[in-house]
């Protein structure tokens, strides 16, 4: 009688437990709508001005890391012609079979 009795009360434990863990979920649900709105009001503020400098600012670091890119692939290319050329500087022109 005695474990059934604990039974029981445990099994009202882990239902007041899931209650209060739904109730945790839902307020987390409402905060995080709250801050999505806040976000919203914060990317609002300046008007369309501001919003066409923001767009501005995101098409040109686009555009940076973009050259950028092209920079690394460029060099890379470079520098394995630079290894390429080395490589037949040290051969010698002379000993290729050319024609």
């Amino acid at each position: 009688m005695e474990d059934l009795a604990e039974l029981k009360n445990l099994d009202k434990e882990v239902a007041e437990a899931g209650q209060a863990f739904e109730q945790v979920i839902a307020n987390a649900a409402g905060i995080r709508a709250r801050c999505d709105a806040l976000q919203t009001d914060m990317d609002n503020v300046g008007g369309a001005q501001l919003k066409k400098q923001r767009t501005l600012v995101k098409e040109l670091s686009a555009g940076i890391a973009a050259a950028g890119d092209a920079a690394t692939e460029k060099r890379a290319t470079a520098a394995s012609h630079a290894k390429a050329t080395a490589r037949l500087a040290k051969v010698g022109w002379s000993s290729l079979n050319l024609g």
